[in-house]
């Protein structure tokens, strides 16, 4: 019963600690770079397939079905690698708040 509520408690004081480790200056531009590599992430996936499906549609003589199928495998796959990022940067986070 003890281990729940200390559980319980630590959900709690778990956003106060993230606004401190936040302001701090070092973290701050951790969040920044994390924020901008998720976007070129993004960006660059579901242009790359957009323009993988454009060309497709443009040697096989279709109507644009490639590029919304390029879209959506760029939109996965941007996040998919989105999603990655965001977990090795919280994985480093929680692991300093260890310390």
């Amino acid at each position: 019963m003890g281990g729940f509520a200390n559980r319980q408690i630590d959900c709690y004081t778990q956003p106060a600690r993230a606004r401190e480790t936040m302001s701090d200056p070092g973290n701050a531009s951790g969040y920044a770079i994390l924020f901008s590599e998720i976007g070129f992430v993004l960006l660059f996936t579901v242009l790359a397939g957009i323009l993988a499906g454009y060309w497709l549609d443009r040697q096989l003589g279709t109507v644009p079905i490639f590029v919304l199928v390029g879209f959506a495998i760029g939109g996965t796959g941007g996040a998919i690698g989105s999603w990655r990022l965001m977990s090795r940067f919280l994985a480093k986070l929680d692991e300093s708040d260890r310390r």
